[in-house]
């Protein structure tokens, strides 16, 4: 939905697509989310940045700039993976399409991102659509915890 547009000097400009303008504007705002979620102990008990505490932060800043959310499942599949010997975890990989849609002017940005979800029940297809949510939000907001980055640390 890029236009052009004229000036009063006859110079032409491009219009940005509103959805754009709305992205930087909830970057600016969102802040730093903390890893307030805990691992299970038998993993280390690591912290994490929980989807809710998320969802609860731009959720509002998404209302005040006009901007709906389109989530669109493109591919999954059920895989099992070896954990060790006789031992595996069933898997639902899934691959997710996020559409953030200004209501202004109907632009749209979207992100494409793959998650799995660890579950011998039923709950792994809404394990792995709730992290790839998660990592589309976290990377389109560019959203940060405050907190050093594990990886970077020496141990």
């Amino acid at each position: 939905m890029t236009e052009a547009t004229s000036t009063s000097k006859g110079v032409s400009k491009v219009a940005v697509p509103k959805i754009y303008g709305a992205i930087a504007a909830i970057q600016a705002e969102v802040g730093n989310i903390p890893k307030n979620g805990v691992g299970p102990a038998a993993q280390g008990s690591y912290k994490f940045v929980a989807n809710d505490d998320i969802l609860a932060v731009i959720s509002k800043l998404l209302v005040e700039h006009k901007v709906i959310v389109r989530p669109r499942i493109v591919d999954h599949q059920l895989v099992t993976r070896e954990i060790g010997p006789n031992r595996s975890v069933a898997l639902t990989v899934v691959t997710l399409e996020t559409t953030y849609i200004s209501t202004e002017d109907g632009s749209e940005f979207s992100v494409v991102t793959t998650a799995e979800g660890a579950d011998n029940g039923d709950k792994g297809g809404r394990k792995a659509v709730t992290q790839a949510q998660k990592i589309a939000n976290l990377l389109t907001f560019s959203i940060a915890t405050g907190e050093p980055d594990p990886d970077a640390l020496d141990v």
